[in-house]
């Protein structure tokens, strides 16, 4: 498989994980803070997707060979 092909699966799986969260955390946050919840929902939402791509890189960056004396 190509590194694009696996840098943008990583992401989607990463990013459809914390989508899972950011729904919780919404689903919590409806009950606790009714008025609320949709604004932070929102932004959880958005920055889930930020935070997902970072990782994929550092998930799917290539290893570098060990230095040779």
């Amino acid at each position: 498989m190509s590194s694009s092909l696996w840098l943008m699966t990583a992401y989607v799986v990463i990013a459809f994980a914390l989508q899972a969260v950011a729904v919780a955390i919404g689903m919590v946050l409806d009950q606790l803070f009714p008025s609320w919840s949709m604004v932070l929902f929102m932004c959880l939402y958005f920055a889930m997707f930020w935070l997902a791509w970072p990782i994929a890189l550092k998930l799917t960056e290539p290893r570098s060979a060990p230095a040779e004396a």
